[in-house]
């Protein structure tokens, strides 16, 4: 996982993919890659694991590709070298976490321990889950079990009536059960036009308003305790901007939060 991380960034930098013009989805997951690299890196002695879905939307366009040499971004054809596109999916495609799903089972078995009867199984409740853009970085504890130190999740809605950011609720919702701690380690990052139009900062409450109004562009990791067992007011993390080219942002807020988890979990000794 981690030579494919590196290869994507490696590939924004200009070298064997200089000619494939990624997405800003991309390049924003390419830098939390990057900063969940170097946590690995500086924190070898612990036992991580990534479950992402880094490539999973150029794989989808590598039909494009195949066909008549062109990608497609935002229901656009851009011309693209489709040979890129052929190493792209030998490199990606037998990856067996490359899809980065966080299965609904998880869910159910975290309700089961607090005594909760999940509806029958079923179809649905199987095969669907979670799956946030810049995946999820796990740390194994001292008993055996892990912990999320990072949710990470892209979204770009231009300014129009898109549901990007509605879907970005479902996953904060269905990760709020699974993090224990006092510090909530979701990562949204969100761009496009829609972020600049100073008539749409309702929609900014969609995601702020049950988490107590956070501050924007900033790593949200003050310990919060629920103000009643039924509400979550922990705050995420989250980047409401419509440009973040060569920003540093989008890293150092990753690093700081995964600092700051793994400082925690020690704290309280499961580190």
């Amino acid at each position: 996982m981690a030579n494919s991380t590196q290869m994507s960034i490696n590939n924004r930098n200009g070298t064997i993919w200089k000619h494939n013009p990624l997405s800003t989805e991309q390049y924003i997951t390419d830098d939390i890659g990057r900063a969940i690299a170097d946590i690995r890196q500086k924190y070898s002695n612990y036992d991580f694991e990534y479950v992402y879905s880094t490539g999973e939307k150029l794989m989808n366009q590598a039909s494009w590709a195949k066909q008549n040499g062109k990608m497609k971004i935002k229901n656009r054809l851009i011309p693209a070298d489709k040979l890129l596109y052929e190493q792209y999916k030998k490199d990606y495609e037998n990856d067996p976490k490359r899809k980065g799903l966080i299965s609904n089972a998880v869910l159910i078995e975290m309700f089961a321990k607090h005594g909760i009867t999940c509806y029958p199984s079923s179809m649905a409740i199987d095969s669907s889950g979670a799956r946030p853009d810049g995946g999820v970085l796990y740390v194994k504890t001292k008993n055996g079990g892990k912990e999320i130190l990072l949710v990470s999740e892209v979204k770009t809605q231009e300014d129009n009536p898109g549901n990007a950011l509605e879907r970005s609720v479902k996953n904060i919702s269905f990760f709020s059960t699974l993090c224990d701690e006092d510090i909530f380690p979701y990562f949204l990052v969100c761009t496009g036009s829609i972020t600049s139009n100073p008539n749409k900062g309702s929609l900014i409450d969609r995601i702020t308003g049950p988490r107590t109004f956070f501050e924007l562009n900033k790593a949200n990791v003050s310990k919060t305790k629920q103000i009643k067992k039924w509400a979550d007011t922990r705050p995420i993390s989250l980047i409401w901007k419509e440009d973040l080219t060569n920003s540093p942002m989008v890293y150092n807020i990753a690093v700081e939060i995964m600092e700051t988890m793994i400082g925690e979990l020690k704290n309280v000794g499961k580190l």
